[in-house]
């Protein structure tokens, strides 16, 4: 028997006659809209609704179908048992008994075999439900998690099977509703440029595994007609449960083919009931399927609760981790309402919310109600389904009783002429019920939009946390929702909700091969190809093929992360973030595989070498994907030593290589380039270019120097230090450079004990006028920089305003035109007697030790060649530069005081000056030094020359003394 689709009007593969290549559709390749502005309901006067029979213990067990079969009370007026399993063998719940015996696996029976669904009680039964109830029917199927059975049951078995104390419920088995409603698609989800630029369809070169994509839906019957097309590869892999009846899974398989070319195709059929479902769903798993995706419904899934298949689907993602399940959220928009009960006009009991149907001879309709209480439980409350031809106000069909809060009405319109008919919800026993209705128009019916809604219309295993629901947009609209799609959230007993749902937004109205025919409702006229296949079940392989394409160019990553790179990557449509229509938004392959892998990179960089003076240019096509670009560069072809030579990103696809790379010294020498890509969206940096090199031969830049600025004092023969002395080059990176300090009138001694400064084999003629100091810049300005790098000591006789100059010199070691120099220079002034009549001397802060002992001496000390010529001189230590070295004296520091030996020419007056000290040099800051002095002969002293030994008492800071003489000095 063939399946029927789930939604009559929206749920189709559609034919139209526009050329496909023109990709400008009429209007009449959508689906129509539900019809609008019905007729006044038309009730009559007073209303008398149908009475409520009265059924056994045992039928209570029963739905309405079942019981018109056994009992007259239950059949609507006129009707007969024939009408009742003509309805039933429409909806493939009958097989006569004729049937049976000829030529099928029940034969022989006793009785017309009818597919059934029994429940049982909550708790366990003592032995498993088949043990129970299997010996009556002729096939079955159990699930003891969910406590219930599928089968094949003899009429006259069914009050055997009502009897048993264990089955709380027998009721016909709903059909499957498939969800239908192909390259256009993949151009809206940019699966072509997502392919190319990340060389991804689906498939795992070896040794990996190509990703395999299970469909679930109705059958594959023309598979072969697709893969002759080549709309299907040549391997399909059908399950051990067949290839179905009908081909809506080939036009699944299809699309997910299109977008994923690479990957495995599988297919199993959904068969009869939810448990067949559920093995299907198994097997694909256990095939190893990593995503499986199915656009199958099923009504008698409860609407306020978690059901069957959601939880189900759920244990099975939990057995298999890697598993990754995409439903049809049902196409329910224009035939659904959920509404809490209110009466027309009390007492009347009918609700106020009518839906209306119009229904032209020989089509037919399904309508199911749910109300809020549990479904295995005997309800409180208590609503009928009425029709009620709206043209003489009487009742024509009805559903009355079935065993939970849930009741069934099918009827086809066989009167022979166009009705409008009112749904009616009676309330028997109102309790103020949440009321859930789906409507589905067949063979030619239509609805009105009246009172319908597609807020909350998800339920099921599409619902479920686990399984990813997919809506639909037409592809030529992407950012409107079809008008059919079901919304979310799904209402749960006690007042919450799941959601938002659904998850995820692809399109549908896009083309298919048309294998099997013309799979669209009589409503539609037939016309010549090409087919067109609308409905989220065209929108969920989308999706499928979409994670595959993904999912293969990162196959080791978790199927979360999967999850997460399409929620990421999908484009936000509605209310912002996620919500009720359209879920995370919709799908996008590119900006998936930007958030799992980055931007894509260049796949062409090209350099033009540079010429004298000049610079290697970059460029290069754009990343998909990329807002902005990084360079990388290296003086070899490994990228693990590679520098970032671009900063910030470049935002163009070109780069001018200015002289040479950042953080490389280069000389004339091919230069090896990588382009990464930037994406501003996620922040997220792609994978690498290819490898491009270029010839850099950069024009050499010259270095700068920094010297210091402050005011230096001295004084004569006395050290000072100094730093702050910098050098900078543009280009010489980590190669050596020479700096270069010089004094004409005194020495220079750089440290080299600074930590990470220059080391003494770094340093040549150190403690001279000329001082050369060869190593990295980093290097030199770390012991330059420091405040006491250079000490510098005048040659004797010397004062006032001295130069040192300083020198920068690159070596020329980075590029064309040779060696390039800076020079800068300062100034520090050394202070002197004027006249020979002043003299400084600084002494050290530990006095008590000898090495640290200062020499003093006079300028023109020369007393043994002419004692008169008005020269001086005092020392304590013996000093290098004096002419007679023999004639001088040591002396050591005693107590805390220091002694100069002061040597004189004879006759010169002892008073005639003066010993004073200062801490700065500085004008005006000179002031008597406390000395007491003892005159006298000295046995060591030459002959023309007296000895004055002059006892200090040290006191810091004052640190600088000098011997004044009074203007009254005179020879004697």
């Amino acid at each position: 028997m063939k399946i029927p689709s789930r939604h009559a009007r929206p749920a189709l593969m559609m034919v139209c006659a526009i050329p496909l290549a023109s990709f400008v559709l009429a209007d009449d390749r959508r689906p129509p809209a539900g019809l609008t502005d019905p007729p006044a309901a038309n009730y009559p006067d007073p209303f008398l609704p149908p009475a409520s029979p009265v059924f056994e213990p045992d039928q209570q067990k029963l739905d309405h179908a079942l019981l018109a079969l056994l009992n007259p009370t239950a059949r609507l007026p006129g009707q007969t048992v024939a009408d009742y399993k003509l309805e039933m063998q429409r909806l493939d719940q009958i097989i006569f008994e004729p049937d049976a015996n000829d030529g099928t696996a029940y034969g022989p029976v006793n009785s017309d075999l009818l597919r059934v669904m029994v429940r049982f009680d909550e708790l366990p039964p003592l032995a498993t439900p088949g043990s129970i109830a299997g010996g009556h029917f002729f096939s079955w199927t159990e699930n003891e998690e969910w406590n219930v059975l599928f089968g094949w049951l003899e009429e006259n078995r069914i009050m055997t099977v009502a009897a048993i104390p264990e089955v709380t419920a027998v009721v016909p088995v709903e059909p499957p509703q498939h969800r239908t409603a192909g390259g256009e698609g993949d151009l809206v989800i940019n699966g072509p440029t997502a392919r190319t630029a990340y060389s991804a369809d689906g498939g795992v070169p070896p040794p990996g595994q190509n990703i395999k994509v299970g469909i679930i839906s109705n059958g594959v019957t023309n598979l072969t007609t697709a893969q002759t097309s080549g709309d299907l590869p040549g391997t399909v892999n059908l399950t051990a449960l067949g290839a179905g009846s009908g081909d809506e899974g080939t036009a699944m398989l299809e699309i997910v083919h299109e977008i994923a070319p690479g990957a495995d195709l599988y297919f199993a059929p959904s068969g009869a009931d939810m448990n067949a479902h559920l093995t299907a769903a198994t097997v694909l798993a256990q095939a190893g399927c990593q995503i499986i995706a199915d656009d199958v419904g099923w009504y008698q899934e409860p609407f306020f609760e978690a059901g069957f298949l959601g939880p189900a689907m759920a244990n099975l993602m939990a057995v298999h981790p890697q598993l990754m399940f995409f439903s049809a959220a049902g196409n329910d928009g224009e035939t659904h309402q959920q509404r809490t009960y209110i009466d027309v006009a009390p007492p009347s009991g009918l609700h106020d919310y009518l839906l209306w149907v119009y229904m032209p001879r020989n089509s037919s309709v399904d309508i199911y109600l749910q109300w809020n209480e549990p479904q295995n439980s005997i309800p409180a409350g208590n609503y009928r389904i009425l029709a009620i031809d709206n043209a003489d106000g009487v009742t024509k069909f009805w559903s009355t009783h079935s065993p939970g809060p849930n009741r069934t009405l099918h009827f086809s319109n066989n009167t022979g002429a166009d009705t409008n008919f009112q749904i009616e919800i009676q309330a028997v026993n109102d309790i103020g019920a949440l009321l859930e209705i789906f409507m589905e128009p067949k063979n030619g019916a239509n609805h009105y939009i009246t009172n319908t809604s597609p807020v909350d219309a998800i339920f099921g295993h599409p619902g479920n946390p686990q399984v990813r629901a997919v809506t639909a947009v037409d592809y030529t609209t992407p950012s409107i929702i079809e008008f059919f799609a079901s919304q979310g959230p799904w209402t749960q007993l006690g007042g919450g909700s799941i959601g938002p749902k659904p998850d995820f937004t692809a399109p549908d109205g896009v083309s298919f091969s048309g294998a099997g025919g013309n799979h669209i409702p009589s409503y539609i006229p037939a016309t010549p190809p090409p087919y067109y296949f609308f409905g989220t079940s065209a929108a969920t392989p989308h999706v499928a093929g979409l994670a595959a394409l993904v999912w293969s160019a990162e196959p080791n990553q978790q199927r979360m992360m999967i999850d997460n790179a399409l929620a990421q990557g999908a484009t936000d449509l509605g209310v912002p973030g996620m919500d009720n229509v359209f879920g995370n938004g919709l799908v996008d392959a590119v900006q998936s595989l930007i958030f799992l892998k980055g931007p894509s990179p260049p796949t062409t960089v090209t350099a033009t070498d540079g010429t004298v003076g000049d610079r290697v240019n970059i460029t290069w096509n754009a990343g998909v994907g990329a807002d902005a670009y990084h360079v990388y560069a290296n003086t070899t072809s490994d990228p693990g030593g590679a520098l970032l030579i671009s900063l910030p990103p470049v935002t163009t696809t070109a780069y001018a290589d200015y002289e040479q790379p950042l953080g490389f010294a280069i000389r004339d020498q091919t230069m090896y380039y990588w382009i990464e890509s930037y994406n501003n969206r996620f922040m997220r940096t792609g994978e690498w270019s290819a490898l491009e090199t270029g010839y850099l031969q950069p024009t050499n830049l010259p270095p700068s120097l920094t010297v210091p600025t402050g005011t230096f004092n001295a004084a004569t023969r006395v050290p000072i230090a100094f730093g702050g002395i910098g050098v900078t080059d543009p280009d010489a990176g980590g190669l050596p450079v020479l700096v270069s300090l010089g004094s004409g009138s005194g020495t220079l001694t750089v440290n080299t004990g600074v930590s990470g400064g220059v080391t003494p084999g770094q340093v040549a003629n150190n403690g001279s006028g000329n001082v050369n100091l060869t190593a990295p810049m980093s290097t030199i300005n770390t012991t330059l920089a420091d405040s006491a790098a250079v000490l510098y000591q005048s040659m004797p006789g010397i004062s006032g305003t001295q130069t040192i100059y300083c020198a920068a010199n690159d070596l020329g070691n980075t590029g064309w035109g040779g060696p390039l120099t800076d020079n800068q220079s300062f100034d520090i002034t050394v202070h002197a007697t004027r006249f020979a009549a002043w003299q400084h001397e600084e002494f050290p802060d530990d006095i008590s030790d000898p090495s640290k002992e200062a020499t003093i001496w006079g300028r023109n000390a020369n007393p043994d060649n002419d004692p008169h010529s008005n020269a001086w001189e005092f020392f304590m230590n013996t000093d290098p530069n004096a002419t007679t070295p023999a004639g001088q004296t040591n002396t050591m520091l005693q107590s805390g005081n220091f002694h100069i030996l002061t040597r004189i020419g004879a006759g010169i007056n002892p008073l005639s000056w003066t010993l004073e000290s200062s801490s700065t040099l500085l004008s005006g800051s000179w002031g008597p030094a406390g000395e007491s002095s003892t005159y006298g002969p000295h046995p060591d002293a030459p002959a023309d020359a007296v000895l004055w030994d002059l006892s200090v008492p040290y006191a810091p800071p004052a640190k600088f003394f000098r011997i004044r003489f009074d203007t009254d000095f005179v020879e004697p």
